[in-house]
């Protein structure tokens, strides 16, 4: 069992990986939009951590060592970390059996952690240059990491003290972004694994993701797309607020970017609830919609794609349970993010549905570049909205299978 303890000044570094849901590897929906499932069973992120002078070879140094042999130098050490990273997984008995892999993987990263500490103090003593020390971190977090998601307790510790102290001793170097970026991951792969039993690695992770994109704003590489992912993954949960200060600090980091705009109509949407709803434009049949001429009936706004898999039985669904309501108190409207008309033409035939469709007439205008999905982030298709008889908006993140209940709330 993992159990972390987030140390008072915790919540001290990022959380990234494969962050692109469908990437296969937690290394960046989301993505926002996926790893193996062979280390701890459970999702408590609460637990203890070791400090960083039990953990870190640099938080505890006091005498200096003598002189170190040419092998034995910090640069000697990266070469035999190297040598042992090259070599390949062997039994004793020669190719080992595919079931003895874990084991004699944890073996290798138990010895590369060994080296790595070891180089790094010498590093520390020598005042060897950052890159040195870079190395060294980075090829000590890696092997913990690893170590960590294969159910070591105390390697899982030790990556977020050693990320603590880093960040202390060596505020913005390569070494200390590197050790908070192995938290990261950790973090973020945890919140892929367990998020579907616990909501508390999300949370972690998007709370490691502020901290991390707050000091290395320069990592725009890293911190871009682990922002938006982590609001994405806290919106898919309905962890509204720790979404909403994931966007809101990306506007803040970021406000001249394409990011901090749509960043911008995000935390627009996040806050529409209980409020009056700005919503119309130009139909696929050639007029001209606006939510006002609804009032009076429940309004519930699609938005879709027909290159989503299965989206024709989702639209037929819904058009289903509609059809199980009064047509004079409840009226569906589609959005769709098509780039072409024919694609949107099959679609809603196939669906067998009538409904009014938002479609830009300009193709500058279509997709996610339509004025409605720009204005309020939309950022996840198909997504449905409520909207009650007066206009306001009830929910933006109603699922199909909640559809019935919530409209029978709202339809008398």
């Amino acid at each position: 069992m993992i159990q972390m303890r987030l140390l008072p000044t915790l919540l001290v570094t990022g959380l990234l990986a494969g962050l692109l849901v469908g990437c296969g590897s937690p290394e960046p929906e989301a993505t926002p939009d996926t790893t193996g499932q062979t280390a701890p069973t459970e999702t408590n992120a609460v637990g203890k951590v070791k400090t960083a002078a039990n953990t870190l070879p640099t938080a505890s140094i006091s005498q200096p060592e003598p002189a170190q042999s040419a092998d034995e130098s910090a640069a000697g050490i990266i070469k035999q970390i190297t040598n042992v990273m090259r070599q390949p997984l062997a039994s004793s008995s020669g190719t080992p059996d595919p079931k003895q892999v874990p084991q004699l993987i944890k073996a290798r990263n138990k010895k590369i952690v060994d080296l790595a500490s070891k180089g790094v103090l010498v590093a520390h003593q020598n005042q060897e240059p950052e890159e040195i020390m870079h190395q060294l971190v980075q090829r000590l977090s890696e092997a913990r990491l690893q170590l960590a998601l294969q159910g070591d307790q105390s390697e899982g510790e030790s990556l977020y003290a050693d990320a603590e102290y880093l960040q202390k001793q060596r505020p913005g170097s390569k070494s200390a972004m590197e050790a908070s970026y192995a938290v990261v991951r950790f973090a973020n792969t945890n919140a892929m694994r367990y998020s579907q039993k616990n909501t508390e690695w999300i949370t972690e992770f998007a709370r490691q993701a502020r901290t991390f994109c707050e000091a290395f704003p320069e990592e725009k590489v890293k911190t871009m797309p682990l922002l938006l992912a982590a609001g994405r993954s806290c919106e898919r949960y309905k962890l509204s607020e720790e979404a909403r200060m994931c966007y809101a600090q990306i506007l803040a980091q970021y406000p001249d970017t394409p990011q901090g705009e749509q960043s911008k109509g995000v935390l627009r949407r996040l806050s529409l609830t209980g409020q009056s709803l700005k919503f119309g434009g130009s139909t696929y049949q050639g007029e001209f919609f606006k939510i006002e001429q609804n009032r009076g009936k429940v309004t519930a706004i699609v938005y879709w794609s027909s290159n989503i898999g299965g989206i024709e039985e989702v639209l037929t669904e819904i058009d289903s349970i509609a059809g199980q309501f009064d047509a004079s108190k409840l009226e569906v409207v589609g959005v769709s993010l098509d780039d072409d008309e024919l694609p949107l033409e099959i679609a809603v035939g196939n669906a067998g549905i009538a409904w009014k469709q938002l479609f830009d007439p300009d193709p500058t205008k279509r997709s996610w570049q339509h004025p409605v999905v720009k204005y309020y982030g939309v950022l996840n298709v198909p997504s449905i909205w409520l909207i009650d008889q007066n206009g306001m908006v009830v929910s933006t993140s109603v699922s199909e299978k909640d559809l019935t209940a919530e409209l029978t709330k709202l339809i008398k």
